[in-house]
This record gives structure tokens, C-alpha cells and sequence, in this order.
């Protein structure tokens, strides 16, 4: 699944990376993003709904070739 998707976005698309932008709140989130290789580059203090931090993750194409579930 993850595979299919950054295959377009990196392979296809040719982006160099994909950002995320997570509400604090949103712990599944944060968890599936840490989970898929995405890395923490910073906190946007009080940018959501209510005065809410987001976080900024990336996930840059070369890390995309690099991981363990990458199929070419």
C-alpha cells in the first residue's frame, strides 16, 4: 500500500519530498507517519483550530529508496 503511493509521488511525480502537517491531537496519525519513515522536522505553535501546535513531518525521496518495504 505505502509502497504504491510514494512510488507515484516519488517515482512518477518526481517530488524530492512529502510533507505533513498533524494537528497535536492527532495521535493515530502521528503514530502512522513515524510508522511509514516520516521524520519530525518541527512544531508550528498555534497554527490549527483552537490555537492547536502542528507538527511538521517529511519523508524525502532518497529515504523513500533507502526503506526496507521499497520495491522498485
Amino acid at each position: 500500500m505505502f509502497n504504491g503511493l510514494f512510488k507515484m509521488v516519488f517515482d512518477e511525480l518526481k517530488a524530492i519530498r512529502a510533507t505533513a502537517l498533524i494537528a497535536e491531537s492527532n495521535i493515530s496519525c502521528i503514530k502512522l507517519v513515524k510508522h511509514v519513515g516520516f521524520v519530525k522536522e518541527g512544531v508550528m505553535r498555534k497554527a490549527y483550530d483552537n490555537d492547536e501546535n502542528m507538527h511538521i513531518y517529511s519523508f524525502l525521496a532518497n529515504e523513500y529508496h533507502e526503506h526496507k518495504w521499497y520495491r522498485s
